[in-house]
């Protein structure tokens, strides 16, 4: 908390030598300081869901950076449903003893991430 209040203040001019040692008082300045508008990858990302779904993208949500975390996370649930592993992430799970995971897109997924980080190790 103390690091981001810092570069909050750094990046709003601000001195907030005063109030480092007072919890209540960081909150409050973060909270009044802090960045509440989506990042353009958001957006681009949530565009780029929204296409792919079929999920309507509302305004409200494209200026609200919390809004759009929480719609970003529902729209790629939603994704998974319809999501088909390709045939190459399916022979590396059969190649690896994990055929029960062909059917489950979501679990596959994070289980091919693992297993492609520990390859580039």
């Amino acid at each position: 908390m103390l690091q981001y209040a810092l570069d909050l203040a750094e990046k709003h001019g601000k001195d907030i030598s005063n109030i480092l040692d007072n919890p209540q008082e960081l909150k409050k300045f973060i909270d009044q300081h802090r960045e509440t508008k989506p990042t353009e990858k958001q957006i681009a990302y949530a565009k780029s869901l929204s296409e792919k779904t079929g999920i309507e993208l509302p305004d409200d949500v494209l200026q609200d950076k919390e809004k759009i975390k929480k719609w970003i996370n529902r729209a790629k649930k939603e994704a998974m449903k319809s999501y088909t592993l390709s045939e190459k992430q399916k022979a590396v799970l059969i190649k690896n003893g994990r055929e029960d995971l062909i059917d489950k897109p979501e679990k596959a997924l994070k289980w091919l991430s693992g297993y492609f980080k520990k390859r580039r190790k």
